[in-house]
């Protein structure tokens, strides 16, 4: 959690009442997201690590615009107008910005390095006796669907 703590460090900035909002999310995004963001570009995220990843960027939000949830529920506020408030986007944006570009790095290099030949390599199911029968079936021109339920 060190994205955490990298926001505690800042909180008496982000929670400065004199401060733009605007000035608050250009130092978010200038410090705060490469953080929460370190190597998730070649990771793959499951959904609860993506749930926890939108959670605090919500949260921080939040405390940028010095919102809490009582007021987020009594007053209908969405995350959506604290980010457009922050000059923010969401946290999937970020993140499929972030993984594109790290895709456009690997497809340009050469096939001879590590990452492309992973990026390009096709995995064989020598083995598995369930991949064999669902390649006959489709040899064969059933539908897979309703011969496997």
């Amino acid at each position: 959690m060190v994205y955490a703590a990298a926001f505690g460090a800042l909180k008496n900035i982000f929670t400065d009442k004199y401060l733009s909002e605007e000035l608050k999310g250009e130092v978010y995004k200038a410090l705060i997201l490469p953080t929460l963001l370190y190597g998730c570009e070649a990771l793959s995220l499951r959904e609860d690590l993506i749930k926890r990843l939108r959670s605090f960027h919500n949260k921080c939000a939040r405390s940028m615009c010095r919102v809490n949830l009582h007021h987020t529920f009594r007053h209908h506020i969405t995350s959506n107008s604290l980010f457009r408030r922050l000059g923010l986007l969401d946290i999937d944006s970020y993140f499929y910005n972030r993984f594109l570009r790290w895709a456009g790095h690997v497809a340009r290099m050469p096939m001879s390095r590590a990452p492309r030949q992973l990026l390009a390599s096709w995995v064989a199911h020598e083995g598995h006796h369930e991949s064999k029968r669902l390649q006959l079936l489709y040899a064969k021109g059933h539908s897979a669907q309703s011969d496997l339920f």
